[in-house]
């Protein structure tokens, strides 16, 4: 005969609570559905709807306005922003403009250091042709000879003098003057005397005429290039009698 099984007449009581739990979740739901129901949602009027879209709209400009202040803002903090970086730039030309001048200042003075140097220079050199200029230019012949004898004639603007005799005769009167006529004759006979004009810048039309007179003579005559309306003493220069001798 067979053994039974201790306990095998157990019974579980499993089933019966699952089916308890799922009826109290619907009567839960049951209840909560007819509490929801019962409630009634909040009424609003047209009036209140049309003032609730006309506060809706003035809030969209509102915000709209803010949207494009905000971006006029944006773009004027860019500009400011362009303008600060275009000072800046401009700051630093300037800063390197003003060094260029020091620098520029700097080579004028230098520059005028130079021409200060070179106009003494060129004055020394000046007063160096001027003095070799103004040398008496005598023929050959007289050069050396203690006994050489100018006669002495000062060519002006408008006239010619001469200096020992102090005889003053026009300019248009140069060809036609008896008394240079003698005095050039004189001085061709004589081995002594040479005829020296005085040649100042504004009588070189003058001494154009009364050297061409003396060239036409065939007298000696000389040169003495003078600067200005410098007069002579030609007190020591001997004198010679037929320069006072009238025609």
């Amino acid at each position: 005969m067979s053994r039974r099984k201790r306990g095998a007449t157990e019974i579980s009581l499993f089933p019966f609570l699952g089916v308890l739990l799922c009826v109290i979740g619907v009567l839960i739901m049951i209840i909560v559905g007819a509490s929801l129901a019962m409630v009634d949602p909040p009424s609003i009027s047209p009036d209140e709807m049309d003032s609730l879209s006309n506060s809706k709209q003035e809030l969209e400009n509102q915000i709209l306005i803010k949207k494009s202040i905000l971006k006029n803002s944006l773009d004027k903090l860019r500009e400011i922003t362009t303008y600060k970086n275009h000072v800046v730039q401009l700051n630093d030309n300037i800063g390197d403009q003003k060094k260029r001048n020091v620098d520029l200042k700097n080579q004028l003075k230098h520059l005028l250091k130079e021409i200060e140097q070179m106009k003494l220079s060129l004055n020394k050199k000046k007063k160096k042709k001027l003095n070799r200029n103004q040398k008496l230019a005598v023929p050959k012949r007289f050069k050396g000879k203690s006994k050489f004898h100018p006669v002495l004639v000062d060519c002006l603007e408008d006239s010619v003098v001469f200096l020992q005799s102090n005889e003053k005769i026009s300019k248009d009167d140069i060809d036609d003057s008896l008394y240079i006529h003698t005095v050039f004759s004189d001085i061709k006979k004589s081995n002594k005397w040479c005829l020296v004009m005085i040649v100042r810048e504004k009588g070189v039309k003058t001494f154009d005429s009364i050297h061409a007179k003396a060239k036409k003579m065939k007298i000696p005559y000389g040169f003495w290039p003078i600067i200005g309306n410098k007069k002579y003493d030609v007190r020591h220069w001997k004198t010679a009698g037929f320069l006072n001798r009238k025609p």
